[in-house]
């Protein structure tokens, strides 16, 4: 994470991790694995219902 925040401080992309200290979940909208960490939770429970209604429509 030290070396995430030096690069960050350079110019580069914030990709993991977050600053310390901050509030809230607004970390999540600048990190893009944060992003993938709240959807694909989501992806895998869509997926999950819809092979219940195939299942059960049989």
């Amino acid at each position: 994470m030290e070396l995430e925040e030096y690069v960050a401080w350079h110019g580069g992309q914030r990709i993991v991790g977050r600053q310390r200290g901050t509030a809230g979940k607004g970390w999540l909208q600048s990190s893009p694995t944060g992003l993938i960490m709240v959807v694909l939770p989501l992806l895998v429970a869509v997926c999950w219902v819809a092979l219940a209604g195939v299942i059960t429509s049989m």
